[in-house]
């Protein structure tokens, strides 16, 4: 076997196992995409497309979170609990999509926004 028969029968192995981790690990509507791809490299980049779309469509998501946060305020008729809920939720999905808010940042505006709205200082 000679030194290119060998180049390329690792690179045929490599192919297979991308394409073996590619089948095991990917969920099915990424997978669904891939399925008719012969080659690794086929399959990457169609994979590296589909992220792009999601990539924007992410970024479009993080920034309405960041406006809902920055905006939501307590009203009156609104208990602490579920200021709180409502803020830590938005917070949440803000980490899903990539995005924390370190915890000192979201108990601060919960405590300047708490006394202030209601101008009631016994709860």
């Amino acid at each position: 076997m000679g030194l290119a028969e060998r180049a390329d029968d690792t690179a045929r192995r490599r192919d297979r196992l991308c394409c073996h981790i590619f089948n095991k690990e990917l969920t099915i509507p990424f997978f669904g995409k891939i399925v008719n791809a012969k080659i690794a490299k086929k399959a990457w980049d169609i994979l590296k497309l589909s992220y792009k779309g999601v990539e924007k469509a992410q970024k479009s998501k993080l920034q309405s979170l960041r406006k809902e946060y920055e905006r939501y305020e307590m009203s009156c008729s609104e208990s602490v609990e579920q200021y709180f809920s409502c803020i830590t939720g938005i917070v949440n999905k803000m980490m899903m999509y990539g995005e924390g808010i370190p915890d000192n940042k979201v108990v601060e505006k919960i405590l300047r926004m708490i006394p202030m709205k209601c101008g009631d200082y016994n709860n």
